[in-house]
């Protein structure tokens, strides 16, 4: 979950003294927190015939919130407050995922890092060895993304 200061545009939980979740809400007009569900979800193997039982909303669409409803109904549902170094910027229109892929670029090119790649916090947290790593690399062996995890496994980054 994460604080936003414009919550009525998002999924929206409510919590208890707790912290445990006691509604969710798509896009409210009154929301009753300003917490949302930043968009990563991940559901066991029921989700998609709980999914097939779902109706369209007044939006005419299919919500990810009344799947969510589902497990808070079966009091199967767990949320993770996301780390405050965490950073989550709403894509949800052309003009704002824009507005994410440059501050990823300009993070990337002051930092001289490539955010998101699994291949390498998969080699950092121990899961492929240094050869691993290579092979990747030479799948990736005509992109800079491949000269980049290439740069990693020499020790030329980080």
């Amino acid at each position: 979950m994460f604080q936003v200061p414009d919550p009525e545009k998002f999924g929206v939980i409510e919590l208890d003294n707790n912290e445990n979740i006691i509604g969710i809400e798509e896009k409210p007009l009154k929301p009753k927190s300003n917490l949302i569900i930043p968009g990563m979800y991940f559901f066991d193997s029921n989700a998609c015939e709980y999914a097939k039982t779902l109706k369209p909303s007044d939006r005419g669409e299919l919500e990810i919130t009344d799947l969510i409803q589902i497990y808070l109904s079966q009091n199967k549902l767990a949320l993770q407050r996301l780390d405050e170094t965490i950073i989550w910027h709403d894509t949800g229109n052309a003009d704002a995922l824009l507005e994410a892929a440059q501050k990823v670029k300009n993070y990337e090119m002051d930092n001289k890092i490539k955010m998101g790649s699994y291949e390498i916090a998969s080699y950092e947290k121990g899961f492929i060895d240094k050869e691993g790593l290579l092979k990747i690399a030479q799948k990736f062996s005509k992109s800079d993304y491949g000269q980049y995890i290439k740069d990693v496994y020499l020790g030329e980054v980080n």
